[in-house]
């Protein structure tokens, strides 16, 4: 059986190259995420500063829902109770 080897540490079985691979591209996409926010949390803090909680507590956090990717159904649900709070 065909054997992929990374640094010596690692040895995977051809088939399960396509399950590492996915793992892998997995965590990238979850740090390119957080790099992302990063740097949107900067300007939102500048944008939102004149912006009233009170009034932007309803419709907000649906938006940025709206704008994000991969969000679980869980911490959307989360974040509505923080909100509702």
């Amino acid at each position: 059986m065909d054997k992929l080897e990374a640094s010596g540490l690692v040895t995977v079985d051809a088939g399960d190259r396509n399950a590492v691979l996915t793992s892998l591209l997995s965590v990238v996409d979850r740090a390119v995420d957080r790099h992302r926010a990063a740097d949107r949390s900067k300007s939102i803090v500048a944008t939102m500063s004149g912006v009233s909680f009170t009034k932007a507590k309803i419709a907000l956090p649906a938006y940025c829902l709206q704008l994000m990717q991969n969000v679980q159904l869980e911490e959307q649900q989360k974040l509505r109770a923080a909100v509702q709070g």
